[in-house]
C-alpha cells in the first residue's frame, strides 16, 4: 500500500496554527478559572439523551470544572445511588426526567502487591449531599 502524504500549504499552516493557539488560550483560560475556584461545589446533571436514560455530568456551580478536572477521562468512573433510588452507573442513568443531584467527589486509589507485581487501582467516590431536583 502506497501512501501519499500533501504538505500544507502556507495559509494552511497559519491556519492550524492559529487554532491551536486559541485552543491552548482556552484551556489555560479553563485552568485558571478552575485553580481560582474558592471550593468547588459539585452536581451531577442528569441528561436524557432519549426518552429514557442518558449521561450523568459532573460540574461545579462556582468554576467551568467537570470530571476531567477531578481525573482525566473519568467520565464512566462515576457511580451512585442516592437516597431517592436514582442510579447512576459508569456514568449513565435510567431516569425518564432530567435531575441535579448535588454530589461530593473524591478520588481514591490503592497499590497492592499481587503474585505478578503491583496492581494500581483508582476511582472517583460520589456521595449525595443533598436532595434531588427534578428538572421537569
Amino acid at each position: 500500500m502506497i501512501e501519499f502524504i500533501r504538505m500544507l500549504t502556507d495559509e494552511e499552516s497559519a491556519e492550524s496554527d492559529r487554532l491551536y493557539q486559541q485552543s491552548l488560550a482556552e484551556y489555560q483560560e479553563h485552568k485558571r478559572l478552575v485553580e481560582a475556584c474558592p471550593g468547588h461545589e459539585w452536581e451531577l446533571d442528569l441528561e436524557l439523551d432519549d426518552e429514557v436514560g442518558g449521561n450523568a455530568s459532573l460540574r461545579c456551580t462556582r468554576c467551568p470544572a467537570n470530571v476531567d478536572d477531578v481525573y482525566q477521562d473519568g467520565h464512566d468512573m462515576v457511580y451512585m445511588e442516592t437516597d431517592e433510588g436514582v442510579t447512576v452507573e459508569a456514568g449513565r442513568h435510567l431516569l425518564s426526567e432530567p435531575a441535579i443531584v448535588p454530589v461530593t467527589v473524591e478520588v481514591w486509589s490503592s497499590k497492592s502487591w499481587t503474585d505478578y507485581g503491583w496492581d494500581y487501582d483508582a476511582g472517583l467516590e460520589v456521595e449525595q449531599r443533598g436532595p434531588v431536583r427534578w428538572l421537569s
